[in-house]
This record gives C-alpha cells, structure tokens and sequence, in this order.
C-alpha cells in the first residue's frame, strides 16, 4: 500500500471510533433482561459544572399522593434488637435526567431508575425507557429472594454478637407518605429522602439527597448511639447483583460487563469468564468502585477516600445459551476510633450513561472507563479524544447532523 492508502485507511479506523463513541449513549438498541459523628469530606466529588446547593434545602415540590393501598409489612425481623415493623411506602423521585421510586423495603432499596433520554426497542418495537434496576417490585410483594431478583445498595455491618446485620433484611422508616411524589427543576433543586432503623437505644440512618440536574444521588448513612451493639471496627457498603442487561444482543452486552476499583491512582478491574471469583485490590485510597455494561455505569465515589478496603466479585449464570456476568462491589468502611454518639460517611451514587461529557464533572477519573474495555480501544482513545472528538464537537456547533459532520471532517481531511 501508498502512503495515501495507508493514511485513508488510519483515518477511517479512526472515523469509524468515534462515530461509535459518539452514537454509544444515544442509541443503545436495549431489551431489558432480566439475569440478574465521624466527619466526611465532600471535597472533589461534585461536579463543578453543577452549581446545586446543597442542603440547606430548598423548597422541594411535593405532592402528597392519594393514599395508596398499603402492602404488608415485611415480619419484624426476629433480632429482638432491631425494630422493622414499618408498613412498606414507595416514594416517588423525577428531575430532569430520571425518574426514580425509592421504597422502605430491605434497607431502602430503589424500585425503578429510570432514564428518560434513553429508549431501547426489540423485535422492531418502542420497549419504552431504560430502567437500571433488576425486578425490584418483588421487594414489595412481602417475601422477595434478595441474592436473585434485586440489585442495589445495601449495608452491613457486625453487631456484638459477631453476627452479620444486612440492612437489606429489614424494612425501615420514614415519615414521609406512601405514595410522596417529589419534582425537582431549577427552582427546587434538592430533596433530601431520609430512612431510619431503630436499633436498641441508637438508629442506623440512611439520607438519600437527590439533585435537579444529576444522574446521581448523595448517600449519607449515619450510626447513632451504636457502640455498644456494634462489635466490628468496620461496616460494608455493597452494590450487589450488577446492572440489567440492556441490548437485545445479550452476548455484547455481557461482553463489556466488568467490576472495577479505582485506588491510588490505578484501575484494578474483575472480568470473570467461566468461574466465580473474587478479588481484594490491595489500594488504601480509593476514588470509587463501578460495575459497567456496553451503554450504563454504577458507581460508588466516598466522600472520605482513605484507609478503605475493596472487594470485587463475580459469578456467571445462564440465559439460554448466553453466559452472564453479574458482579457486586463492597466497600470496607472503617468507623472512627471512639464512635460514641453519632458518626457519619456520605457517598455519591452513580447510574446513569458512560458519556465522558456525563463523567468528568465528578472530578474522580471516571471517564476513564469509555473505550477502555480492550487494548485496541485504549489505543486509540487518546487520538479519539482529544483531536478528533473536539473537532467533531466544533463541527457540531453548526451543524445539527452527526453524519454530515462525519462526511464534511472526511473531506477536509
């Protein structure tokens, strides 16, 4: 091959990068399936092009929902210690990038987050938005089999007795309405969601803080009056079961399907094959820890970033004659050394598109994951980047169409 040729072909490789990494977020041809008081620091996680308050809140819009049929509580747990009575109560969530439903239900767990900007369609048919949880409505039926059906966060922590308490076997409090339905915009821009469980003579407090303008939601979980019944220096904070597939090609997707930790300025990543494993990063500072498809990222950025533990895992499973991937990250978080009274640890949870321009804000590096499943794309994601991105971006400030921005840069090339 001529110099010419050979530069035509480059090039080309490299137009063909970048119209996929720019169509990767926009249309992702998605089916949903089913396989699956210490102080903290909140320095360097918001995103500074977000100018949201934080609370201090401002007035949220809330409408008080027509009281919805109650469902059954979950039984009391049979740990005389803890309280879990509570009658289970959703409550509904909407800004401007998602809809969101949170219940009381196994430690506060969401029910739907959905993304409005993202349609996926199957067999020729709108299959309507892109919803990131695994079947959490069975959280409402009373009996819901956690470790199969549901994804999400939950906490764990070690009571006195050396026993495990999860969090996600209990139904919390609220004082909010069953059926509270919040719209955040500009003018009411925050709304702190905070769910409670009486343990002994303290309480473990989980504070959902929701932003107009974000696909991610600050998590805030306090321990109150819990020396005594908490016997380990430690509590986890996981994100279990990974994400729902959303291509209707379960082989790709599955394909992209990796665990990752972020510490002390290095990757460490789990893409398990055929066999369960699990890893323990060695890192002491860790930026966060993610679980990601082709299109959609979970993530889990701490506030307080120092002397925490990690642990990736993974197993496979089945669907048809596809193998999944299905991962959990958990977060070591160590409690202060006298933690009499109230201690406390905010975290920021992500879910939402594997858009650099979506990433970056945050200010932790995770836009490093886009086009960084293999070699062949970390090669050629700095040119991608940082020449040939900007300029597509240029070209598009004129011109509305991707495609001709495509042809027009081939040609002035």
């Amino acid at each position: 091959m001529d110099k010419n040729t050979t530069t035509g072909i480059i090039l080309i490789v490299l137009l063909t990068f970048v119209w996929l990494w720019i169509s990767q977020p926009e249309m992702p041809p998605e089916q949903i399936r089913q396989s699956e008081a210490r102080p903290d620091s909140a320095a360097g996680t918001t995103p500074d092009s977000e100018q949201t308050p934080r609370p201090d809140l401002v007035a949220e819009t809330e409408i008080a929902a027509e009281p919805a049929p109650e469902v059954a509580a979950l039984p009391p747990s049979r740990n005389g210690d803890i309280r879990s009575d509570s009658t289970i109560k959703q409550i509904h969530v909407e800004n401007q990038f998602l809809k969101a439903t949170i219940t009381n239900a196994a430690g506060a767990r969401l029910v739907e987050w959905t993304l409005k900007k993202y349609e996926f369609h199957a067999d020729g048919k709108d299959r309507g938005k892109v919803n990131l949880v695994l079947g959490n409505e069975v959280l409402l039926t009373g009996q819901p089999n956690l470790d199969e059906v549901t994804n999400g966060l939950d906490v764990e922590i070690v009571d006195r007795n050396g026993k495990p308490v999860e969090l996600a076997k209990h139904t919390m409090f609220t004082d909010l309405l069953d059926g509270t339905t919040i719209t955040l915009d500009e003018a009411n821009p925050t709304r702190e969601i905070e769910f409670y469980l009486p343990v002994e003579n303290g309480r473990i407090v989980q504070k959902y803080i929701f932003y107009y303008d974000r696909y991610a939601v600050d998590l805030v979980i306090r321990f109150e009056n819990l020396r005594d019944y908490i016997d380990n220096s430690w509590y986890s904070l996981k994100w279990e079961n990974g994400l729902k597939a959303t291509e209707e090609n379960l082989t790709d997707d599955y394909s992209y399907a990796i665990a990752y930790a972020y510490q002390n300025g290095e990757l460490e990543k789990l893409n398990i094959s055929d066999e369960p494993e699990e890893v323990f990063p060695p890192g002491s500072t860790t930026s966060w820890t993610a679980i990601r498809t082709k299109y959609f990222l979970a993530a889990i950025i701490p506030h307080q970033r120092e002397n925490l533990t990690v642990a990736l895992s993974g197993y496979p499973g089945k669907v048809g004659e596809v193998t999944t991937k299905t991962y959990t990250t958990k977060l070591g978080v160590p409690f202060p050394p006298n933690r009499s009274g109230v201690s406390q640890d905010t975290f920021t949870v992500y879910m939402g598109p594997m858009d650099i321009s979506t990433l970056s804000p945050y200010g932790v590096d995770l836009e490093n994951l886009v086009m960084n499943k293999d070699w062949y794309e970390g090669i050629f994601r700095p040119i991608s980047r940082w020449i040939v991105l900007p300029s597509f971006k240029f070209l598009r400030t004129f011109i509305p169409n991707y495609g001709l921005v495509i042809i027009i840069f081939s040609i002035l090339i």
